[in-house]
């Protein structure tokens, strides 16, 4: 029952991290119930729960396949959803991978946890980004898009800077909750101080220089030189963007579009 609490919780935070729900808070805690459950855990299990976790994870968090495979490709809906769900249960081995590390960076390596299981996430979404063609959606440092003074450091590191720094949270909050049940249990087990004093001092910095930067740019933005300009979109139907047939249609709609804008434009 606990590991499908475990489970069922990551996989249910994990979407409500993303559009269209935009919590994107979560994503700070969204690995806990997962981390906390494979403590101890041998690492084959830790694999097969954190592949499950991963699995309902993505399921949530990828159900727009079915709209662009059956409204753009024609595929039936039932087809869509079962291929959907053969995508999650790929993109959830990711996530099972994550667990298995975890689970042996915990018990081998427990001091370079805070550092160790960051680094093997971001690794894990390099990969998952470019392997087998690539499906770089759904990587967790996009969670926080609306988040600007943490998500200006991926000028520097790109987008997988802020999910490291995610992950580091959520392997804090773990350790910490992990020596708290110890305690009230009268168990002996490592103390959170690294990981959350590591995690305390890089979200410090990342708020620090997030906040410069935001600044730099209104203070960019008040003194800079302005221009109207027009943008149109003629919101063409994707099933038909293509077709040789409605070219003419379409550069109509475009050639129409633009001469309104242009009436109100420096």
């Amino acid at each position: 029952m606990a590991a499908l609490i475990a489970i069922g919780l990551t996989g249910i935070l994990h979407p409500l991290s993303f559009p269209p729900f935009d919590l994107g808070w979560l994503a700070w805690i969204v690995l806990v119930p997962l981390q906390f459950f494979l403590t101890d855990l041998p690492p084959k299990r830790a694999l097969w729960y954190g592949w499950l976790a991963g699995t309902v994870a993505f399921a949530g968090t990828v159900t727009w396949v079915i709209t662009a495979m059956h409204q753009y490709g024609q595929v039936p809906i039932v087809v869509s959803a079962g291929l959907m769900l053969l995508l999650a249960t790929y993109l959830g081995l990711y996530m099972g991978i994550y667990a298995l590390g975890y689970a042996t960076f915990q018990r081998t390596f427990p001091k370079l946890l805070w550092l160790g299981a960051p680094a093997l996430w971001v690794t894990l979404e390099f990969v998952r980004t470019y392997a087998l063609s690539g499906f770089p959606w759904a990587l967790l440092g996009y969670s926080q898009y609306q988040w600007l003074s943490v998500i200006q450091f991926a000028d520097v590191t790109g987008v997988y800077g802020v999910s490291f720094l995610i992950v580091m949270g959520n392997v804090a909050l773990t350790s910490l909750l992990l020596w708290i049940y110890g305690k009230t249990r009268g168990l002996a087990l490592p103390g959170p101080w690294v990981s959350m004093a590591s995690f305390g001092c890089a979200l410090s910095l990342v708020l620090a220089y997030g906040t410069w930067r935001v600044q730099e740019q209104a203070d960019l933005d008040a003194s800079a030189h302005t221009l109207s300009i027009g943008v149109v979109q003629a919101n063409i139907d994707q099933a038909v963007k293509w077709n040789e047939a409605y070219r003419d249609e379409t550069l109509r709609r475009y050639t129409s579009l633009s001469q309104e804008a242009g009436k109100n434009t420096d």
